[in-house]
């Protein structure tokens, strides 16, 4: 379970490279992993937020715009709470599925590069009126193709983290082959809520 996890750890940070070339900034995928790996450790302080902080940093030192490295750090947990949110669905009663799919549309529309463009621009915009600023807002597309490889990557690391679950729970619990897929998905919604709990570590 501990070896499954930390692998799910360390392909996380291949993504997050991926990500960061997708918005035409390339870094290095040890970098990428090596940063993700020691800023993780801040994930477990209260707010949940001083890692993402400490990556954004990171970026910004190697030269990435801090609105890039910002925007990677957001969209690599948006991609992943997409994946938890699918990964889910399979424990939901019939009655609600119809609800969560809605949802799922919802964020894979909001992931397409022009209206993602269209939300960062706003965002931007919102944020200058704030500060009373006039910088322009972002006048390119940020997202030259659908992120599909982040989100496939995602996927994969919320099933490896899902099975680290499972082999967890089969040292307490004998479980079967079919209950396999179940527990994935409960772990994936206790996940989901975590990572969406304000405050939670």
């Amino acid at each position: 379970a501990t070896g499954i996890t930390l692998f799910a750890f360390i392909w996380t940070g291949w993504i997050w490279a991926w990500i960061l070339h997708d918005l035409g900034h390339p870094v290095s995928n040890i970098w990428a992993i090596q940063v993700y790996l020691t800023t993780n450790i801040a994930k477990y302080f209260p707010g949940n937020v001083v890692h993402l902080y400490g990556r954004v940093v990171a970026a910004k030192n190697e030269h990435v715009p801090l609105s890039i490295a910002s925007l990677s750090v957001f969209l690599d947990n948006f991609i992943m709470l997409s994946a938890g949110l699918l990964l889910g669905i399979s424990s939901i009663y019939h009655q609600g599925k119809w609800i969560v799919g809605l949802g799922l549309v919802a964020v894979l529309v909001m992931l397409h590069p022009v209206v993602f463009r269209v939300f960062v621009r706003s965002f931007t915009q919102l944020i200058n009126r704030f500060k009373q600023q006039r910088k322009p807002a972002f006048n390119t597309v940020l997202l030259k193709h659908y992120p599909w490889r982040p989100l496939l990557g995602e996927l994969g690391i919320i099933t490896m983290r899902g099975l680290g679950f499972t082999l967890i729970v089969q040292s307490l619990i004998p479980l079967q082959v079919q209950d396999v897929p179940r527990m994935v998905s409960i772990f994936s919604l206790g996940w989901l809520l975590g990572l969406i709990t304000p405050g939670a570590p």
